[in-house]
C-alpha cells in the first residue's frame, strides 16, 4: 500500500483507494486514510459534528433539523398570516370592510312619549314629562299644562303640541324658563319647542 508524504496544504499528492496520507505539522506526522482526504476534499463533502463558527454567508432553505423559531413581535414580515390571540396593540390604520368577529354597534336613541294629553288646569308639577321627546296630541283647555324635569346641565328636551290648544310649558320647582322662576311659557298649537338646561337650574330654548 503506498503511502504519500504532504509537507503543507499548498501541496498535492496522488492518491488511491487505501492509501494513506502523511500530513506534516511542525515535525509531527500524521497519518490520514485517503478515503477521508478525498470525502473531505470532494465537491459535497461530508461535515461530521463541526463547530462552523460564525459564517460570513449562507443559503439555510434546504437545511434539515434546523432549530424551530418562535417570532414573539412580528412587524412587516409575510403575507395572509394568522394571527392566534395577539395583543395587535393600537394600530396606526386598517381596514375593517373584510374584518368577522368586530364588535356590534348599539345607537344611543332619545326617549319618545307620543299620544300625551296635557294636564287639565295650569298648574307646576301637572303633566310630568319624563322622556326626551314628548308629543302633545291632545289640550282640551287653554292653558292645560306639562312640567319639565329638574334641569341638569346639558339636558335637552323637545316639545311638539299637535293638540288643538295652546298648552303651558313649566318648569321644575325651582327653575327658569327665561321669563322668571317658577314661570311657565306657552306652547302655541302646532308648534313645538325645545329647551337645553345651561346649569343646574336654568334652560334655553333653542327653537
Amino acid at each position: 500500500m503506498p503511502n504519500s508524504a504532504v509537507a503543507s496544504f499548498g501541496e498535492t499528492a496522488t492518491l488511491a483507494a487505501g492509501d494513506l496520507l502523511y500530513l506534516l505539522d511542525s515535525g509531527v506526522d500524521a497519518k490520514v486514510a485517503a478515503s477521508t482526504i478525498k470525502t473531505f476534499c470532494s465537491a459535497s463533502p461530508t461535515l461530521v459534528t463541526p463547530n462552523l463558527g460564525t459564517p460570513s454567508a449562507g443559503v439555510i432553505t434546504a437545511c434539515t433539523g434546523a432549530p424551530t423559531l418562535e417570532i414573539t413581535n412580528m412587524t412587516g414580515v409575510g403575507t395572509s398570516l394568522t394571527f392566534v390571540t395577539p395583543a395587535l396593540g393600537t394600530p396606526a390604520s386598517g381596514v375593517l370592510t373584510n374584518c368577522t368577529g368586530a364588535p356590534t354597534f348599539t345607537l344611543a336613541k332619545r326617549s319618545v312619549a307620543a299620544g300625551v294629553t296635557a294636564d287639565v288646569g295650569s298648574a307646576q308639577g301637572g303633566g310630568a314629562i319624563t322622556t326626551d321627546i314628548v308629543q302633545i296630541s291632545t289640550v282640551g283647555t287653554t292653558g292645560d299644562a306639562v312640567t319639565l324635569p329638574a334641569a341638569v346641565a346639558g339636558l335637552e328636551i323637545t316639545i311638539i303640541n299637535n293638540g288643538a290648544n295652546a298648552a303651558d310649558v313649566f318648569p321644575a320647582s325651582g327653575d327658569n324658563l327665561g321669563a322668571g322662576a317658577n314661570t311657565a311659557a306657552s306652547l302655541a298649537a302646532a308648534a313645538n319647542i325645545t329647551y337645553v338646561a345651561i346649569d343646574a337650574t336654568n334652560w334655553v330654548a333653542t327653537t
